[in-house]
């Protein structure tokens, strides 16, 4: 008898589910395919550097190089196209006031390679508190000249 209270009370469930349209088989495998796409599309999503604006980033008085580039939060989505779509004009006027400053005339690219350092990990202040968080860093090193 209780093995057929158990039996009924499932089987009413089942009509209760069944009456909403959808058997619970249907509606786990709905549920497992969404989570697959929500999976999917979060590793496969890929963004452009064309909203990023690049800045001098590091500098070495001794060697005369100054590093200008930008740190991109890749915690939802990375970056693919190498870094080529962002504003690297203002970081080279950025370097070229460095260079000046350290009495050189210009600043100059050592070559047109963009470095790319994938999951490097820094410290993020949010205003209440510190976030480890995975980033991008895109890097072009500039050479300090005394004559052009």
């Amino acid at each position: 008898m209780i093995g057929n209270k158990k039996s009924f009370s499932s089987r009413k469930k089942i009509k209760t589910i069944q009456k909403g349209r959808i058997t619970m088989k249907e509606f786990v495998n709905k549920c497992i395919f969404s989570l697959m796409c929500a999976y999917t599309l979060n590793i496969c999503g890929c963004s452009s550097s064309a909203n990023e604006v690049a800045h001098v980033i590091d500098a070495d008085r001794a060697k005369g190089t100054v590093d200008i580039g930008f740190i991109h939060d890749s915690t939802w989505v990375y970056i693919n196209d190498g870094g080529k779509g962002a504003n690297w004009s203002i970081a080279e006027k950025e370097a070229q006031e460095v260079c000046q400053k350290w009495g050189y005339k210009t600043a100059e690219r050592l070559s047109d390679v963009i470095q790319n350092e994938n999951n490097v990990s820094y410290d993020f202040y949010d205003g209440t508190s510190y976030k480890n968080v995975d980033s991008q860093k895109f890097v072009i090193k500039l050479q300090c000249i005394v004559e052009k």
